[in-house]
């Protein structure tokens, strides 16, 4: 029958950025025979090929019901984290003892901890004090390769991104880098894409903005392969007095998302991107006239900071048919006799009869309003 993999998708969204495009290129490949991704409340969560299952991956922060079914089963499972969650900055904390608890269990249980760095898997063993004893896998963040428009690499560029998925942090860890990327955005012209969150301030400096809150995962890689005589910038703070192992722990996504796209950038020369195994400049240092500096360059020249080649290592290091060898290896280590499926908690019955009461109450109100 082959490897069926029940993931317990703490993090739905996050869980298909990261983890479902692997297992969609083991599928193809074959390594797999199919996945199903299950809720906080271990409800399935859109398609459901099979019912009884031989592996497990857990993701980032699991939930008490999903903790019950891993200690009661005694399962074997592949924990994938992607971020420093014991050590969050104070405006992303949740919970953060329960959390500790509940990555701690999962790190000292797991056959094997995936992270999309080897600075994530030591961060977390000094965080929680679970060793991960030869267990820990690098996993990077991946790509699905596309065809790459090189033609506006010849011509200085229109348009500078900013991508956050967060409030960024550079506010407060490197003052006075905004005002430098917007000072020389609008001395060169450019008009300013801001996808995520940002706050007004930030986008007030900015003579010519396009602001987009929020894009889809696949939205958003759409996006990015559509663009024309872009550059892109990737700030992140050097130095943090609260926050160096978290900062030190982040991916670098943005370099797969900007140099696979074909987007020529400036990249902070934070631990992530001077650490990571792809071909990034220019990396410049948190300084502000560093930063105009560079961004001039870049947007001046493009063809002097990109080329075909960068592009098609970005592609052949970090396909998902790529990445994915590595997760499938240790599913298939890690597989187990064929267990069914778990069935919901009472938590997912109530959550859906609450859905039926809101949409039945939001019927009422619009046939009142007639």
């Amino acid at each position: 029958m082959g490897i069926n993999v029940a993931v317990l998708a703490s993090e739905p969204e996050i869980c298909r950025i990261r983890v479902a495009p692997l297992l969609d290129a083991l599928t193809r490949a074959g390594a797999i025979a199919d996945y199903v991704l299950l809720d906080r409340d271990l409800a399935p969560i859109g398609r459901r090929g099979f019912d009884a299952f031989n592996a497990v991956i857990v993701q980032r922060n699991v939930s008490r019901a999903q903790l019950r079914f891993l200690a009661r089963q005694r399962l074997r499972f592949v924990y994938d984290i992607d971020d420093l969650l014991p050590r969050l900055p104070a405006h992303q904390h949740r919970k953060k003892q329960e959390t500790s608890r509940r990555i701690a269990w999962c790190l000292a249980h797991a056959d094997a901890v995936s992270t999309p760095n080897q600075k994530l898997a030591i961060e977390l063993e000094e965080a929680t004090g679970v060793s991960l004893q030869g267990r820990g896998i690098v996993v990077p963040n991946g790509l699905e390769p596309v065809a790459v428009d090189e033609s506006g690499w010849a011509v200085p560029a229109r348009q500078l991104l900013w991508v956050s998925s967060d409030l960024p942090m550079i506010e407060t860890e490197a003052p006075g880098l905004a005002e430098a990327i917007a000072t020389a955005a609008n001395e060169l012209g450019l008009k300013a894409i801001l996808i995520g969150r940002f706050p007004d301030r930030i986008k007030s400096l900015f003579d010519r903005i396009d602001y987009i809150p929020r894009l889809g995962f696949a939205d958003y890689r759409r996006f990015l392969a559509s663009l024309r005589r872009t550059i892109a910038v990737a700030p992140l703070p050097f130095h943090s007095e609260s926050h160096q192992a978290f900062i030190d722990s982040k991916s670098d996504i943005k370099a797969v998302d900007f140099l696979g796209h074909g987007i020529p950038a400036v990249y902070s020369a934070a631990w992530p991107y001077r650490n990571s195994d792809l071909d990034l400049a220019p990396l410049v240092a948190n300084e502000p006239h560093r930063w105009r500096e560079a961004i001039a360059d870049v947007a001046g020249h493009p063809a002097g900071h990109i080329d075909g080649p960068k592009v098609q290592a970005v592609h052949r290091q970090r396909s998902y048919a790529t990445v994915a060898t590595m997760l499938g290896d240790q599913l298939a280590r890690s597989a187990m006799p064929y267990r069914p499926l778990p069935r919901p908690s009472i938590n997912s019955v109530l959550r859906g009869w609450e859905q039926r009461i809101r949409q039945w109450r939001r019927s009422r109100r619009k046939s009142a309003s007639r």
